[in-house]
């Protein structure tokens, strides 16, 4: 291999470390929404109160663990399904969790909220070809209608549900 592969293979490989650190830097969230916690704050694991996989539907007010195993089921119907793209690691995804639990408790039932640990259900991460997370998507009839890439406000992903309605 020449210098200039080898410079090039290595300037490649930076910049592909540069981009997976970028995608889970922390984005800036409106003033106006205070729900975000501190960075100093932020769970480095999953809540322990997370519903076994095993589980595939969950009441109104709590967030349904999704798998490759249960993903078309849950996304089939025509109530509009809020998905969290996320994974332990990532510090945007841990700041967004509170989030997407508080809107899971506050469901009606119009809508409801699912969860996709990508490290764990690396089949549904190829699926929608995420390569950046956090990453929520609405669905409904088995339909994406919405994606929002990035740490976001409570308002935005509830205009997101609505928009799905």
């Amino acid at each position: 291999m020449t210098n200039v592969k080898r410079k090039t293979a290595f300037i490649l490989a930076a910049l592909m470390l540069l981009v997976s650190l970028a995608a889970c830097a922390p984005t800036a969230v409106t003033p106006e929404d205070p729900t975000p916690a501190p960075a100093t704050e932020v769970p480095t694991e999953a809540p322990e109160d997370t519903p076994a996989p095993a589980e595939t539907a969950a009441p109104a007010g709590e967030e349904i663990v999704l798998t490759k195993e249960n993903f078309d089921d849950e996304i089939a119907g025509d109530t509009p399904i809020l998905v969290d793209f996320w994974a332990s690691w990532c510090g945007p995804c841990m700041q967004l969790a509170p989030i997407v639990e508080e809107l899971a408790k506050l469901s009606d039932g119009s809508y409801r909220v699912g969860k996709v640990n990508v490290d764990e259900q690396i089949e549904l991460a190829e699926r929608f070809e995420i390569s950046a997370i956090p990453l929520v998507i609405v669905f409904r009839n088995g339909e994406e209608v919405a994606r929002n890439l990035g740490l976001t406000d409570r308002a935005t992903l509830e205009a997101l549900i609505e928009s799905a309605k």
